[in-house]
C-alpha cells in the first residue's frame, strides 16, 4: 500500500528546500573574489563573514589594510616585503574594506 503525503506537507517541504538553496547561493556568492577588472579569481575572502572585503591567494597572509603578503611557503621570486591587493568580494571594489590605493592606476610603473 502506498501512503500518500498530504499536499500541504509536500508544499512546505518544497518551500523549505528552496529557501535553503537560495540561502546557500547567497553564502557562496559572498565567498567569490574578483580582480580589479571585476573578473572572478581563485582567491579566498580574508573574512568570509563580512559583507564585502579583501581576498588573498591560498598561502598568503591577509593584512588589515586589505593587502596580501606571501606566507612562509610561498615562493615570491626573491622579492622581500612584497605586498599586493589580490582580490575583493565586491566586483566593483567600491568598498573601504578592500585596498584602494591603486584603483586609479591605469598601467604598471616601469622599474
Amino acid at each position: 500500500m502506498i501512503a500518500l503525503i498530504p499536499p500541504r506537507i509536500s508544499l512546505l517541504s518544497l518551500c523549505a528546500a528552496l529557501l535553503v538553496f537560495v540561502d546557500l547561493r547567497l553564502v557562496l556568492a559572498a565567498d567569490t573574489c574578483y580582480n580589479k577588472d571585476g573578473v572572478q579569481v581563485n582567491s579566498l575572502p580574508c573574512d568570509p563573514t563580512a559583507a564585502a572585503g579583501p581576498c588573498c591567494s591560498l598561502g598568503w597572509i591577509c593584512l588589515s589594510n586589505g593587502l596580501c603578503s606571501p606566507g612562509p611557503n610561498v615562493t615570491n621570486n626573491g622579492f622581500v616585503d612584497y605586498y599586493r591587493p589580490d582580490g575583493c568580494t565586491d566586483p566593483t571594489w567600491n568598498t573601504e574594506a578592500c585596498f584602494s590605493g591603486c584603483n586609479k592606476c591605469t598601467e604598471r610603473p616601469t622599474v
